[in-house]
């Protein structure tokens, strides 16, 4: 058997990790006081005009309920979301943007273009449509 390293799995988790905690220790650094995960979740209400569900967030982010729900407890306790009874169905939660996690989107806004633009620094525009190519086929070979 191939060593662990030669895994294309073992490879794609090895640099999401990296990429993950570089992200997250420069949204850090600059004072933006978010992970990459807390800058998802605030990414992905904002493509839902500002509101969405934990299912939405789960299902978007690959994530499962408690790991979600945790990240989104945090969020609201530094007042970038918050929680609220659907007006149409009083079962259902919905998770809202607020005006200060609107704001720290905006400041975060170039700041993840910076991350993006050192991490494929060197890697053509060619080359991330190969690899963006690549990553679409294995995630269908993975929902079949």
């Amino acid at each position: 058997m191939k060593k662990i390293n030669t895994s294309i799995g073992y490879n794609l988790n090895y640099t999401v990790r990296l990429m993950r905690r570089f992200s997250s220790e420069i949204l850090i650094k600059k004072g933006l006081d978010i992970t990459l995960d807390q800058w998802g979740v605030i990414k992905i209400l904002e493509e839902h005009e500002g509101q969405g569900t934990s299912g939405i967030l789960a299902e978007s982010m690959q994530k499962d309920r408690p790991t979600l729900t945790r990240i989104v407890d945090i969020l609201c306790r530094k007042g970038l979301t918050e929680r609220m009874n659907d007006p149409k169905d009083r079962r259902r939660i919905v998770i809202n943007l607020t005006r200060a996690g609107r704001s720290r989107l905006r400041k975060a806004y170039p700041i993840v273009e910076g991350i993006r633009a050192q991490l494929t620094q060197g890697v053509s525009a060619q080359e991330i449509s190969q690899l963006q190519a690549i990553l679409k086929k294995i995630n269908q070979n993975c929902q079949e």
